[in-house]
C-alpha cells in the first residue's frame, strides 16, 4: 500500500515538472508561434492533468485497479507529448535550442500513446480492473495492436508533422503507401475496438446490480456529456483546430467521473444529477424553441405595427420567461415518470391520502386507507397502527400477502 502511495505522488511530481518545464519553453523562449503557446494549448494540458491526476488518486485509493495505472500511464504520456511539442516550437522558432526536428517527430507520435488507451483499455477494465472475461483478450491485443499500429505509421509517413508543419526527419518516400495504409488500418481497427469497448461496458451494465450498477452510469453519464460538443462541432462544420480543442475538453469528465466511481465518493448522487441533467437540458431546450419561433411568428405578425422595432424580441423573451416553471414542471413529471416511476407513484398515492385524508371523518376507515397508503408506497411485510387517545390505545394490524 505504502508503495503505490509512492508511485501515485510520484506520478504528480513527474507531472508538475513535465509541465512546468513544457511552460519555459513555449512562454518565455521568444519567437514561439501561437498555436504552441498559451491559452492554445490550455486544453490539451487540462485533459492530460485531468487524467493524470485522476489515476494518481485511483492508485491512492484503489491499488489493485489496472485502470489507475492506465490513466496515469496515459496522462504522463500526455504531459510528454505538451513537453516534447514546446521544446520543439522552441527549437525550430526560437532556433536556440538543439535537436528540433527529433523533438517534433516524438510529439508527431506521442499523441496516439496518450490518446488511445482512453477510448479502449479504460473501458474495457472498467469498474474492476479486470476484463469481462476471457474471451475478450483479443480485442484487448487488437486495441494496442491498433495503437501501436498508427504510432509506426505515423512515425515514418513523409508527411509534414502536424502543428509545427516542419518534414517528417524520419519520413520514407519509398514506404508512402505503406504508411499511409497502416495508418488507415489502424484507426479502422482502433474504431471498431472502441465500440466493442463501449459495448463491453453495456453488458457490464446489463448484468450488474448495486455499486457496480451505479459505478457505470457514472462513466456512461460522462460519456454522454461528452459526446454532444463533438456533435456540434460536426452539425456547425466548426473548424479542425476548434473542433480538437472542443473534443479535447469534452474528454475531461469521461476520467474524472471513474475516479469518483471507483473510489465511491457520493456514488448515487448520479440518479439525482442524471435526472436534473435531462430535466434543465430538455427544458433549455424547449424555451430555446419557443424563444426562436416567437421571434419569427410575432416578427410577422406585428411588423405591419412595429416597423421592424425590437418588440417582438422582447415580447418572446417575456413570454419566454413566462414559460419557464410550466415547461419545467411538465419536464420534471415526464422525467419522474420515466426515470422514478415508484417515487413518483408514491408521491401520487400520498396526494391521494392527503386529499382523502381531508374529508374522511370515520376513524376505522382511515385506519383502513392510512394502512393501504403506507403498503402501496413502502411495500412492507407487516404494517400496524396505533391510535392514543387518554388511556386507551387501540391497535390495528395488517399484513401483506408476503408476510
Amino acid at each position: 500500500m505504502r508503495t503505490n502511495r509512492v508511485l501515485a505522488l510520484a506520478v504528480v511530481a513527474s507531472v508538475a515538472v513535465l509541465l512546468s518545464a513544457a511552460t519555459v519553453f513555449s512562454e518565455l523562449v521568444p519567437g514561439v508561434r501561437e498555436d504552441m503557446r498559451m491559452p492554445r494549448v490550455a486544453v490539451f494540458v487540462i485533459l492530460a492533468l485531468a487524467v493524470a491526476i485522476n489515476g494518481a488518486v485511483i492508485l491512492w485509493h484503489r491499488p489493485r485497479n489496472r485502470i489507475g495505472w492506465v490513466l496515469c500511464a496515459s496522462g504522463l504520456l500526455g504531459c510528454a507529448e505538451h513537453l516534447v511539442g514546446s521544446y520543439a516550437a522552441a527549437a525550430i522558432d526560437g532556433g536556440v535550442l538543439p535537436a528540433g526536428p527529433i523533438a517534433a517527430w516524438v510529439f508527431s507520435w506521442l499523441e496516439i500513446l496518450h490518446l488511445g488507451p482512453l477510448g479502449t483499455f479504460v473501458l474495457l477494465l472498467f469498474p474492476d480492473g479486470r476484463l469481462p472475461s476471457p474471451r475478450w483478450r483479443p480485442l484487448a491485443w487488437a486495441a494496442a495492436a491498433a495503437t501501436t499500429a498508427i504510432a509506426a505509421g505515423i512515425a515514418f509517413v513523409p508527411a509534414p508533422i502536424p502543428v509545427l508543419g516542419i518534414p517528417n526527419p524520419f519520413g520514407r518516400e519509398d514506404l508512402r503507401a505503406e504508411t499511409l495504409g497502416l495508418v488507415g488500418i489502424g484507426f479502422v481497427l482502433l474504431g471498431l475496438a472502441s465500440l466493442l469497448c463501449v459495448a463491453s461496458l453495456l453488458l457490464r451494465y446489463r448484468r450488474s446490480s448495486g455499486v457496480e450498477h451505479q459505478q457505470i452510469k457514472w462513466v456512461a453519464f460522462a460519456g454522454i456529456v461528452g459526446v454532444w460538443p463533438g456533435v456540434l462541432v460536426l452539425v456547425l462544420g466548426l473548424p479542425l483546430g476548434v473542433g480538437a480543442l472542443i473534443a479535447s475538453f469534452s474528454a475531461v469528465p469521461l476520467p474524472t467521473a471513474m475516479t469518483i466511481a471507483l473510489i465511491r465518493y457520493r456514488l448515487y448522487d448520479i440518479d439525482l444529477l442524471i435526472k436534473r441533467t435531462v430535466v434543465y437540458g430538455a427544458t433549455s431546450a424547449a424555451l430555446a424553441l419557443t424563444f426562436f419561433a416567437g421571434i419569427l411568428a410575432l416578427q410577422a405578425l406585428l411588423r405591419p405595427v412595429t416597423s421592424g422595432s425590437e418588440l417582438a424580441i422582447a415580447a418572446s423573451t417575456l413570454l419566454s420567461f413566462a414559460l419557464f416553471q410550466p415547461i419545467r414542471r411538465r419536464i420534471q413529471e415526464g422525467v419522474d415518470r420515466r426515470f422514478d416511476r415508484s417515487r413518483y407513484s408514491a408521491a401520487r398515492t400520498l396526494e391521494a391520502f392527503a386529499e382523502q385524508l381531508r374529508d374522511e371523518v370515520d376513524l376505522d376507515a382511515l385506519r383502513g386507507d392510512l394502512i393501504a397508503a403506507v403498503e402501496r408506497t413502502m411495500a412492507p411485510a407487516h404494517a400496524s397502527v396505533w391510535l392514543r387517545s387518554g388511556a386507551v390505545a387501540s391497535r390495528n394490524d395488517f399484513r401483506t400477502a408476503d408476510g
